[in-house]
């Protein structure tokens, strides 16, 4: 009875986290790229497939597009006009929902700056800023780090299973400290062009990796043993290495600013950390409050993270493995 609960409530878990899409990091993304070929002049382009997703750009009213820019094609060109210079000015993005759910828009302005900002459900409209501080840019880029890390659940269900594989708070400190020095060497290396790999095999071995951590999951803590504490720390920095391509792969595809480029990458990658962080608290606090309910809960929670983990990690392996070859 107990593992027909467990299987069944695993394979609920992995039905919700495909719809609608298989992709690991939520819906389907947008992507807007603005470029002012000159002050008050540029052109709008959208890349990004699903086909006919409805969506629709609206500008402030004392700007026009020469033509109604509705998102039915790959590289639709339109073009943006507005006094002086597009900054200051408001974007609105309208169809956000079950097919799209975010978009991200990265303008190149006529004064050489660059600017990125993801559009989601819950903030449909951006103001283009006039002057952008490097606060200003710490905090934006922030805010996208904590948003990339909680969406994406390849890497929470990664870090899920480095928590269970850990027995103490010490041991769980030293490796999630290896896993985060690992993914922000790679995330910096990449970002900067020093390492160049395929992103589409970045995230084919990212799943690899969660089959791999579920394997060494035993159903019961009690059963766990404790690895050299080298060894264990090794095999986590190898793991974050390869997690962070995907991070940096995200990165590349926001965008980022010229005129801010240290203070955009170190915020971003504190901001993976700070959304890390709060995942890693959220499970402490589960597990305190399953140790009050009683051991049967915290032993059945623990195999549905298990059999979570590994099924959805070969599936996504298959899934990028396919598109790979």
């Amino acid at each position: 009875m107990r593992i027909s609960l467990i299987l069944i409530i695993s394979f609920l878990i992995i039905f919700l986290s495909w719809m609608p899409s298989v992709s690991a990091h939520g819906l389907s993304t947008a992507f807007l790229d603005i470029n002012e070929i000159s002050p008050g002049q540029a052109t709008i382009v959208w890349d990004s497939s699903p086909k006919q997703n409805g969506l629709k750009l609206i500008v402030s009213p004392a700007c026009k597009l020469t033509r109604t820019t509705t998102y039915l094609a790959e590289d639709t060109t339109n073009r943006l006009e507005c006094p002086k210079t597009i900054s200051g000015y408001t974007l609105t993005i309208t169809g956000l929902g079950l097919i799209v759910s975010d978009v991200i828009v990265r303008i190149h302005l006529s004064d050489d700056r660059t600017l990125s900002k993801i559009l989601t459900m819950n903030e449909v409209s951006w103001t283009i800023p006039v002057q952008s501080s490097q606060f200003e840019v710490l905090v934006s880029y922030i805010k996208l780090g904590i948003e990339h890390i909680l969406s994406g659940i390849d890497h929470l269900l990664f870090v899920l299973g480095l928590f269970l594989l850990c027995v103490t708070l010490k041991q769980l400190f030293w490796t999630i400290t290896a896993f985060t020095f690992a993914h922000s060497i790679t995330l910096i290396a990449t970002t900067l062009g020093i390492i160049q790999i395929s992103s589409l095999a970045a995230e084919a071995c990212i799943a690899l990796s969660l089959i791999l951590v579920a394997l060494d999951i035993p159903s019961d803590k009690r059963l766990l043993k404790q690895l050299h504490q080298i060894q264990y720390i090794g095999l986590t920095f190898i793991f974050g290495l390869v997690h962070g391509l995907g991070f940096a792969g995200a990165l590349i595809e926001i965008g980022l600013p010229k005129q801010a480029l240290p203070m955009a990458l170190f915020g971003f990658n504190l901001g993976v950390e700070m959304g890390q962080v709060l995942f890693i608290l959220i499970l402490i606090s589960l597990v305190w409050i399953g140790q009050r309910l009683g051991t049967t809960t915290v032993l059945i929670s623990r195999q549905i993270s298990i059999y979570s983990i590994g099924i959805l990690g070969m599936g996504w392996l298959f899934e990028r493995l396919i598109i790979l070859l």
